[in-house]
């Protein structure tokens, strides 16, 4: 499926360590109490496949760190985020011109925002649902954030984006509502525009809070995209999905 780009290892393997030898403990208290095996069984079989992720509450309980998914410190975010800009940057140097208009959707607290400003002289706009990241957000002159519901409610919008960037958002859309935000975004880019993303793929779907899904269902959603490049990289074992496709005009 591509080129190996980068396997790296972060906090992220101790914390995963530590959540099987709690596996015990959560069946143990299952036998004690068999009145949840029944909430559990709901929630896995009905619930868990219509949830969409709630950013807001992350935010409440990890703040800037749920960006990641996990509590992690100042450090390991940092080491994290570098290590995806050096892979984007290889893929992206030679396909995204100066002073291209830059959609970050899902932005989160901007972490890419001085990246493609800097790296690449462009002018950067961050969508981001959670208003509590939004709040910690600033505009400059080539930076500019906006809420979800100001973005879509935008027309000046349509066709106006050179990249549409996602990184770790689509496997928290529900399959019931993913295929309204990929035509906003479709509708946001330019004729011949760049679509990338990066997400956790794998040989199955599995749904939960955050869906595991094969690269060809994420092929299928872009179908009308020519794939320039496609690679993975292994962060801590999970594959992370790197696609990216240009427009084709009907």
């Amino acid at each position: 499926m591509g080129i190996l780009l980068k396997n790296y290892k972060t906090s992220l393997s101790k914390i995963e360590t530590q959540n099987k030898e709690k596996i015990f403990t959560r069946a143990l208290k299952f036998l004690y109490e068999p009145s949840k095996i029944f909430k559990k069984l709901k929630y896995e079989i009905v619930e868990k496949r219509i949830i969409e992720c709630d950013t807001e509450e992350r935010f409440s309980k990890m703040g800037i760190s749920a960006v990641f998914h996990r509590n992690f410190n100042k450090k390991e975010r940092e080491k994290i985020t570098n290590v995806q800009k050096k892979i984007i940057f290889q893929i992206l140097k030679k396909k995204l011109k100066k002073e291209s208009k830059v959609l970050d959707f899902g932005c989160g607290y901007g972490r890419f925002s001085n990246f493609f400003v800097k790296r690449f002289s462009s002018f950067y706009f961050g969508v981001e649902k959670s208003k509590s990241l939004l709040k910690t957000l600033k505009n400059e002159k080539k930076k500019k954030f906006l809420s979800y519901s100001n973005f879509v409610k935008n027309k000046k919008f349509k066709g106006y984006f050179d990249l549409c960037f996602v990184v770790g958002v689509l496997g928290g859309m529900p399959k019931n509502k993913i295929k309204k935000y990929i035509k906003i975004l479709k509708n946001s880019i330019k004729p011949n525009g760049l679509i990338f993303f990066i997400e956790i793929i794998s040989d199955r779907e599995i749904e939960g809070v955050w869906r595991l899904r094969t690269i060809n269902f994420y092929k299928s959603l872009f179908s009308d995209f020519k794939i320039l490049s496609e690679f993975y990289f292994i962060e801590d074992g999970r594959n992370k999905g790197i696609f990216l496709g240009k427009k084709i005009n009907p």
